[in-house]
C-alpha cells in the first residue's frame, strides 16, 4: 500500500514538473502570426511567414533568413517578438551578412520601445534581403522562445 502511494506521488510530481517545463518554452506560433496578419489589411496581402525558434546559450549566437523579393513590388516586413523571454536584435541587410559592403536597412535596437512587441519595416527597393537574429549570451538555463516574421506585398 505504501509503495503504491509513493509511486503514484512520484508519478504525479513528475507529470506536474514536466507540464511546467513545457509551459515555460511554449511558443504559440499561430497566435503570433495571426496578430501580424491583421496588420497587413487592407492594403497588403499575406505572402509568407517564418517562425524562428530561439535558444539562449552561454555564448552569443546568430540565426538568419534570406528573403527574396520581386523587383517593382512594395513589401512590408512584420516581426512579433512576444514569444521571446529576453530581447534579441533583429537586423535587415541588403547583402549577405558575411559581405563587407552590406548596409543595415533596419535594426530593432534602433526602434525598440518598452512594452511594444510588434515592429514593421517597408523597404524602399525590392531585392533580396537578409534578416539576422542576434541572440545575446545568458547564464540562465533552458531559456527558449520564438520570433514570428511575416511578409506582405502591396496590391
Amino acid at each position: 500500500m505504501k509503495k503504491s502511494l509513493i509511486y503514484s506521488s512520484f508519478a504525479l510530481l513528475l507529470s506536474i514538473s514536466t507540464a511546467f517545463t513545457f509551459e515555460e518554452v511554449k511558443c504559440i506560433a499561430s497566435e503570433l502570426k495571426a496578430e501580424l496578419k491583421q496588420l497587413l489589411k487592407p492594403e497588403y496581402k499575406y505572402d509568407s511567414s517564418q517562425i524562428t525558434r530561439v535558444t539562449y546559450k552561454k555564448e552569443a549566437s546568430q540565426s538568419g533568413i534570406e528573403v527574396p523579393l520581386f523587383m517593382g513590388e512594395k513589401y512590408r516586413f512584420l516581426f512579433n517578438i512576444a514569444g521571446l523571454p529576453k530581447d534579441i536584435d533583429i537586423t535587415i541587410y541588403d547583402k549577405k551578412p558575411t559581405s563587407k559592403n552590406k548596409i543595415a536597412l533596419f535594426s530593432l535596437k534602433d526602434v525598440k520601445e518598452e512594452g511594444k512587441h510588434i515592429y514593421s519595416f517597408e523597404p524602399v527597393k525590392s531585392k533580396k534581403m537578409y534578416i539576422v537574429y542576434t541572440i545575446p549570451a545568458t547564464e540562465e538555463e533552458n531559456l527558449k522562445g520564438c520570433v514570428a516574421f511575416l511578409l506582405g506585398y502591396k496590391l
